[in-house]
């Protein structure tokens, strides 16, 4: 779906505020219903967060979890965890601030190019889309904004806390052995063949003939001179189970290097088969470990340093909230 280019902001922020649109567009709304709207849920340092902001970014989440079709959590957890994303994105953008950090038009611009080719959507279909979805295009680059700016701030403060070595990939390599890794096989077969619609005593004869080379070749016999003696024989390469003939699988994942077994009937004929020897091999290559080792530590440490700025801002949540 795809609101899927949303997924990789942060959780989505008020841009006007709701209290001043709904006093603009609806009838003048009671004292009661104005302080709903306008009281103050937390303080972070010297902001505020509004009720409204965080009706607002409630709203955009409920969203984002139906479309990803994910549980919401209990109303009370949800709750919390929306309104600590409100709290460390307004610390990030305070930081960011004092810092200096800004992004300019064409970086934004950039960014929604490459949101609307990554959803195949021309920018006329993506302001339609977002108008679908009641957020305007100036909400929507204004929240493009505010992440931008979130991760330039990020990268100055890890750039120089996160490196990787060998042994972080050869540690990830070990524990992700069994998701990373696939077994390949190298195998050769001997076919004695069978005609297309072959009668009982043709099959019996194949059959019998292919048992005959089986038990030559467990004397001793020379499989590769073998295949020789027997046209549509083959060396069947690397392969994985999946890529092996139907027939074939069974036997082979039992076998051993080096091992002859048969004789196995397949719709040409009896195939007697050697496996010259098998493999683990990466599904996933160095780089894209390197890629996801990285990853994870960039995560490990951005947690570390947001716990660090929380712990060190004035952060007020009010008991109603």
């Amino acid at each position: 779906m795809w609101k899927k280019i949303l997924t990789s902001m942060v959780i989505i922020l008020s841009v006007t505020s709701i209290s001043a649109f709904a006093q603009s567009t609806l009838p003048a709304p009671n004292a009661t219903h104005e302080q709903s709207l306008d009281q103050i849920v937390a303080v972070v340092n010297d902001e505020i967060i509004t009720q409204s902001e965080l009706n607002h970014a409630l709203t955009a989440a409920k969203q984002q979890f139906m479309q990803r079709q994910i549980s919401l959590p209990d109303q009370k957890t949800f709750k919390k965890q929306v309104l600590d994303q409100l709290i460390y994105q307004k610390l990030q953008l305070q930081v960011a601030k004092h810092n200096q950090i800004k992004v300019t038009n064409n970086e934004i611009n950039a960014a929604v190019a490459r949101i609307s080719q990554a959803n195949h959507l021309s920018q006329t279909a993506l302001k339609q889309k977002l108008t679908q979805e009641g957020i305007s295009y100036k909400e929507f680059r204004s929240q493009l904004q505010k992440q931008l700016i979130i991760s330039k701030l990020q990268h100055q403060a890890l750039q120089d806390t996160i490196s990787i070595n060998k042994s972080d990939i050869a540690a990830f390599q070990k524990q992700h052995a069994g998701q990373i890794a696939s077994k390949e096989y190298h195998i050769a077969t001997i076919l004695i063949p069978l005609p297309a619609s072959a009668t009982q005593a043709q099959i019996n004869h194949a059959k019998g003939k292919a048992a005959l080379v089986l038990k030559q070749l467990q004397k001793g016999s020379s499989f590769e001179t073998a295949m020789k003696m027997h046209p549509g024989s083959a060396d069947l390469g690397w392969r994985s189970a999946k890529e092996l003939p139907q027939v074939f699988v069974k036997t082979v994942l039992k076998m051993k290097p080096n091992e002859v077994t048969g004789p196995i009937q397949a719709p040409n004929g009896f195939h007697i088969i050697k496996l010259l020897d098998k493999e683990a091999k990466n599904t996933v290559s160095d780089q894209q470990i390197q890629r996801i080792v990285y990853q994870q530590k960039v995560e490990k440490a951005l947690q570390k340093w947001l716990t660090q700025l929380r712990s060190s801002a004035y952060i007020h949540i009010y008991a109603d909230s």
